[in-house]
């Protein structure tokens, strides 16, 4: 029942969060959508600069072994662009400030996974298609033209199973895969130690499905079994004022431009947590 509490669902923090979402699904798409880059655009304009795929297909013995190992190499790569940008939003200090619309959350439930600014959903999508974009052409152009990873319900296979835990990452649930899997895997509650507002958690367990990336960064944090009791947010001064729309999709520009003209004398809270 304390996960379903009205102080978590009616936070002003959860009430920005519903409004902002219902704005970002119908306006950006049309903002953006004439920007954005897919790992299959990516493909294509590698074909037309360094040349199409071989004319002949993969002997169909090897076929299956292809797809299966173009599948986890998809998974691979895509996981590990999505940690690339997201180390990029935290540790290049003028993302940052589009980044802190994220975290200025301070309660999470799971539409918490879509406050997030404009600026930060196009790089989010444009890092990983030029991974999985350039592996497609690698398997296009060398391997087999017409190859194409598992899917299931239209998804790749690997990303719908994860997805379903995906879901309870923004949430208050906390999940735990155990010291073992830990080590390996992101679960729900390395993402909320991620959106800590404590200082010794700030800029940790970055990676989304596989915590290895973490752990060659330098990082993983890897959470107990037991329950935390967090305080979400940014941490700083600025905790309990974005509870507004126009803030969140405007204020990371003047928090950017306060930066640029204060940059000899950085405020504290204007630093990335790193």
């Amino acid at each position: 029942a304390r996960f379903l509490s009205r102080d978590i669902w009616w936070h002003p923090s959860a009430r920005v969060d519903y409004r902002f979402y219902l704005i970002n699904a119908v306006f950006v798409p049309l903002a953006l959508g004439s920007i954005w880059l897919h790992g299959a655009s990516v493909n294509a304009m590698l074909e037309q600069m360094l040349g199409t795929a071989p004319a002949a297909a993969l002997n169909p013995d090897y076929r299956v072994a292809a797809r299966l190992a173009y599948s986890l190499l998809f998974f691979l790569a895509y996981d590990f662009g999505r940690f690339v940008a997201h180390c990029l939003l935290h540790d290049v200090p003028w993302l940052w400030e589009f980044h802190k619309v994220h975290h200025s959350a301070e309660v999470l439930t799971p539409l918490t996974a879509a406050r997030v600014h404009p600026l930060d959903l196009a790089l989010m999508a444009w890092v990983p298609a030029l991974f999985t974009g350039t592996l497609t052409w690698c398997f296009h152009r060398w391997i087999d033209p017409g190859i194409a990873f598992y899917t299931f319900l239209g998804m790749h296979v690997l990303l719908w199973a994860f997805s379903l835990v995906d879901n309870l990452r923004h949430w208050q649930v906390w999940i735990s895969y155990g010291s073992g899997l830990n080590r390996w895997l992101i679960s729900p509650a390395h993402h909320q130690l991620h959106h800590s507002a404590e200082r010794e958690h700030w800029g940790c367990n970055r990676g989304f499905e596989l915590a290895v990336w973490d752990r060659l960064y330098g990082t993983l944090c890897v959470p107990p079994d037991h329950q935390l009791h967090l305080r979400f947010g940014l941490g700083d001064d600025t905790d309990g004022r974005w509870h507004s729309v126009a803030r969140l999709y405007f204020w990371p520009f003047g928090l950017l431009a306060k930066r640029v003209f204060t940059r000899g004398s950085k405020p504290d809270h204007l630093t990335p947590r790193q």
